[in-house]
């Protein structure tokens, strides 16, 4: 984390945020504003990681993200990369939504069909026995990240479906590790 006086300039460009700190010296308190540069990486899981990754690709490089960490996300609201094994719900949730909102606004708020070049790293973990979000739509957004020139990898964990994070200590270590892996090589650990 860099740290920049407000009284001196930071030719850092990440955002940063004020942070109000107390120095006491012989006695008197005294207010500090410090400047925090931020090492932000935005992260989701499921329907969190549709959001995550909407907002990366529409205001990520606004936000200066240092990287994007999706599980098992929701990325195609058009319901067709690798939805072949569509479960009633599924199947009724996609026609609802296209009734409710019609296919070209899902289009346009599907992550697959908006994907742009970033200045930042994406890491998707998913579960390979997800039966609610196919592997092959994490899949397909990642050939369309690396097409876009992203540097983009898709992490599959064998017996993991799409409560990726009740799973045995074991494949916990694994998605501590691998997330630990991608922060260092996005900056934010050392």
């Amino acid at each position: 984390m860099n740290w920049a006086s407000t009284e001196g300039g930071s030719e850092d460009v990440r955002p940063v945020t004020g942070v109000d700190v107390v120095v006491s010296s012989q006695g008197r308190d005294e207010h500090r504003k410090l400047q925090v540069a931020l090492e932000l990486v935005l992260g989701g899981l499921s329907a969190g990681g549709h959001l995550a990754a909407m907002a990366a690709l529409e205001r990520g490089t606004e936000l200066g993200l240092a990287g994007l960490v999706l599980l098992n996300p929701v990325l195609d609201l058009d319901f067709r990369a690798g939805w072949r094994r569509q479960t009633p719900s599924i199947w009724l949730g996609a026609h609802l939504l296209r009734a409710v909102y019609g296919e070209e606004a899902l289009h346009a708020k599907s992550p697959l069909h908006q994907v742009r070049s970033l200045p930042f790293p994406t890491l998707i973990l998913h579960g390979e026995e997800d039966t609610l979000i196919p592997l092959a739509q994490s899949e397909a957004f990642m050939k369309e990240m690396r097409r876009s020139n992203n540097e983009c990898m898709v992490v599959p964990f064998p017996q993991v479906d799409h409560d990726f994070l009740r799973v045995p200590p074991e494949l916990a270590e694994r998605h501590v590790s691998t997330l630990g892996e991608f922060f260092r090589s996005a900056g934010v650990l050392a």
